[in-house]
């Protein structure tokens, strides 16, 4: 169990319009992935995110997907935004990114995807949790506009959010 949790909030949207790029493309179902080989790690929870209303942002090369996160609408499955956000949000989950594909900074391009897509489709502050730990992914999402909201700290049955 991690134990410190980063809650970090995407700062005020640029006004700009949403790019579409063509090696990002977006799933709301596991039957469109159909045409595309991914991770393993990935089929671990496609229904369960599927099935709460949640999209999958994905960054392809051909027909792999080389890197993907959730983008979820009021559902954290970790529950850490439900102590501390009292409105609608979206939470951009972990950014994965195949190894083959690493330092080519593709986790910032899927988070600035991700943000402009939110811009775009919805009107909702977006967060991210990350474990206080995890410093290249934090350096990714505060290059992208994120910044340091609240702190969850789990010790044992306890939570205390700063």
């Amino acid at each position: 169990m991690k134990n410190v949790v980063l809650i970090l909030k995407k700062a005020d949207f640029k006004n700009k319009d949403f790019e579409d790029l063509e090696d990002c493309k977006v799933f709301n179902s596991i039957k469109e992935l159909s045409n595309y080989s991914y991770p393993k790690r990935l089929t671990l929870n496609l229904v369960n995110y599927f099935n709460n209303g949640s999209i999958l942002i994905t960054i392809t090369k051909e027909d792999r997907i080389i890197a993907y996160s959730w983008l979820s609408k009021n559902f954290d499955p970790n529950g850490d935004l439900n102590q501390i956000v009292n409105e609608d949000y979206c939470v951009l989950g972990s950014v994965f990114v195949v190894k083959a594909q690493r330092g080519k900074r593709l986790s910032r391009k899927m988070i600035s995807y991700a943000s402009d897509y939110v811009q775009k489709n919805e009107e909702y502050p977006i967060f991210a949790t990350i474990s206080f730990d995890n410093i290249p992914s934090i350096k990714s999402f505060v290059k992208e506009g994120f910044h340091l909201s609240n702190v969850i700290i789990k010790i044992k049955n306890d939570t205390i959010v700063l």
